[in-house]
C-alpha cells in the first residue's frame, strides 16, 4: 500500500486503527467506558462506495481538462488578435514606401506614352495630308469618269432598246410558232387517242365474244360431265343397293333354317319378323326419298345463293366501274384546267419579264440623266487644273484610251452572251416541258384498258 493513503478496511471501519476492537478492550475502558463496534459493509456496499468514489474522480478530470482548453482557447484568441495588429502596423508602414514607387513607375510610363502620342500625331497628319491629296486626285479622276460614263451609258441605252425590240419580235415568232405546234400536236395526240381507243373497244368486243362462246362450251363440257358422274353414281348406288339386298335376303334364308333346324321358330314368330322386315324396308325407302330430297333443295338453294352473290358481284363491277371513269373524267378536267393555268402562267410571267425590263431600262434612264447632272456639277464645281495635273493627264489619258475601249468591248459583248443564253435555256425549256406534258397526254391509258382488265361477262344474264 503506497504512504499516506489509508486502506479500504481503515476508511469502511470508521475509526483508528484497533479502536472499538477485541484487543484494545482494556484501553477502552480506561478512557470512559466501553463502546459499540460499528458493523462491517457488504461486498456491494463497498462497489457502490468505490463506484462513487470513481465518478468523483471522473468529475474532477473532467473539470481540470475543461479549465486547460479553455485556457488554451483565450490563449489562441490572443495570438491571433496580436499578429492581426503586427500584421495592420506592417502594411500601414510599407504602403508609403509602395506608394511612392508606383508613383515614379506612373511618371515614367506618362513620359513614354506622350512620346509615343507625339510621334503617332505626326504621323497621322502625314498621312491625312498626304490622303488629302489623293482625294483632289480622285475628285479630278472621277470627273472623267463621269464625262466617260455619260458617253457609254448613251450608247448602252440606245443599243438596250435596239435589242430589246429585236428581242421583242423574236419573241412574237417563237410564240407564234410554239403555239402552232402545241396545236398542231394536239391534234395528233387525239386522233391517236382515238384510234386506240376504237382498237381497244374492238379488241374488248372479240375478247367478250370469244370469252362467252369458250364459257358456253365449257358449262356444256361440264354439264355433261357432271350428268355421267350422277349417272356413274346412281349405278353404282343400285348395283350396291342390289348386292345388299342379296345379302340380306340369303341371311333372312339362313335365319329361318336355322330356326326351322332348332326348333324355335313358329308360326306367330315368323309373322312377326315378316312384320319387322316390311317395317324396316319402308323405313329405309323414306328415309332414301327424304335424303334425296333434301339434296335437291341444297342444291337449289346453293343455286340460288350463287345467282344472287353473281349479281351482286356484277352490280358491285358496274359501280366501281362507273365511279372509275367519272375518276377519270375528272381527273382529265382538271388536267386540262392544269394545262390551261399553266399557259395563262407562262404568258403572266412573260409579260411580267418584258414589264420588268422595260422597267429596269428606265430606271437606266434615270440613273443615265442622275449621272449626267452630277457630272454637270462636278463640272461646274471643280477646280481649274494646274499645268502639271493638265500634262500629267494629256500624258495618262492616251495609254489608258485602249483600254478604255477594251473593256467597253468586253462588256458590250458579255452582256449580249448572258442575254443570249438566258433567252435561249427559256426557250429550251419551255419546248421540253411541252414535249413532256404532250407525251405523258399520249401514254395516258383509256378507261377500257385500266391496268389490263375487262368487265366480265355473265351470260347467265
Amino acid at each position: 500500500m503506497p504512504p499516506g493513503k489509508k486502506s479500504d478496511k481503515w476508511k469502511a471501519g470508521g475509526g483508528k486503527k484497533g479502536k472499538g476492537s477485541k484487543g484494545d478492550g482494556s484501553k477502552g475502558k480506561k478512557k470512559g467506558g466501553k463502546k459499540k463496534a460499528k458493523p462491517k459493509l457488504s461486498e456491494d456496499a463497498k462497489n457502490r462506495q468505490q463506484e462513487q468514489r470513481a465518478a468523483v474522480e471522473e468529475e474532477r478530470r473532467r473539470m481540470r481538462e475543461e479549465l486547460i482548453n479553455s485556457f488554451l482557447r483565450h490563449k489562441l484568441i490572443r495570438e491571433q488578435n496580436l499578429t492581426r495588429l503586427n500584421q495592420s502596423k506592417l502594411i500601414e508602414k510599407w504602403r508609403h514606401v509602395l506608394r511612392d514607387a508606383k508613383s515614379q513607375e506612373l511618371s515614367r510610363e506618362l513620359e513614354l506614352m506622350k512620346l509615343d502620342f507625339d510621334k503617332r500625331y505626326t504621323e497621322n497628319i502625314t498621312e491625312i495630308n498626304r490622303l488629302m491629296e489623293s482625294l483632289l486626285q480622285s475628285g479630278l479622276d472621277f470627273v472623267q469618269i463621269c464625262d466617260r460614263q455619260k458617253m457609254e451609258s448613251e450608247r448602252t441605252y440606245e443599243e438596250h432598246v435596239a435589242r430589246l425590240k429585236a428581242f421583242g419580235n423574236v419573241y412574237e415568232q417563237e410564240s407564234n410558232s410554239f403555239k402552232a405546234t402545241i396545236a398542231k400536236d394536239y391534234q395528233k395526240a387525239m386522233a391517236c387517242h382515238q384510234q386506240e381507243k376504237s382498237s381497244l373497244l374492238f379488241t374488248i368486243n372479240t375478247l367478250q365474244s370469244h370469252y362467252r362462246d369458250s364459257y358456253t362450251a365449257q358449262k356444256a363440257n361440264f354439264q355433261v360431265r357432271k350428268d355421267d358422274i350422277i349417272n356413274q353414281g346412281l349405278e353404282d348406288e343400285q348395283t350396291i343397293r342390289q348386292n345388299l339386298e342379296r345379302r340380306l335376303e340369303h341371311s333372312w334364308q339362313q335365319l329361318h333354317e336355322n330356326c326351322v333346324d332348332s326348333g324355335e321358330l313358329d308360326e306367330q314368330r315368323w309373322a312377326l319378323y315378316s312384320l319387322l322386315r316390311r317395317r324396316d324396308q319402308i323405313a329405309y325407302e323414306q328415309q332414301h326419298s327424304a335424303e334425296n330430297r333434301l339434296e335437291k333443295l341444297s342444291k337449289a338453294v346453293n343455286k340460288i345463293h350463287e345467282k344472287q352473290n353473281c349479281h351482286e358481284h356484277s352490280t358491285q363491277e358496274l359501280i366501281e366501274r362507273r365511279n372509275e371513269l367519272h375518276d377519270r373524267r375528272e381527273r382529265w378536267r382538271l388536267k386540262l384546267l392544269k394545262q390551261q393555268h399553266q399557259h395563262a402562267e407562262r404568258l403572266k410571267a412573260v409579260a411580267a419579264s418584258s414589264s420588268d425590263a422595260a422597267e429596269h431600262l428606265e430606271q437606266l434612264v434615270k440613273q443615265g440623266v442622275l449621272i449626267l447632272r452630277s457630272a454637270q456639277r462636278c463640272r461646274l464645281l471643280k477646280p481649274q487644273p494646274s499645268s502639271a495635273s493638265s500634262s500629267n493627264s494629256s500624258v495618262t489619258s492616251p495609254s489608258s484610251e485602249p483600254f478604255q475601249y477594251f473593256w467597253t468591248r468586253f462588256n458590250h459583248s458579255y452582256l449580249e452572251t448572258v442575254l443570249l443564253q438566258r433567252h435561249r435555256a427559256a426557250i429550251v425549256r419551255g419546248r421540253t416541258a411541252e414535249a413532256a406534258r404532250l407525251k405523258k397526254e399520249v401514254s395516258i391509258p383509256t378507261c377500257w384498258s385500266l391496268n389490263g382488265t375487262t368487265l366480265a361477262i355473265h351470260p347467265e344474264k
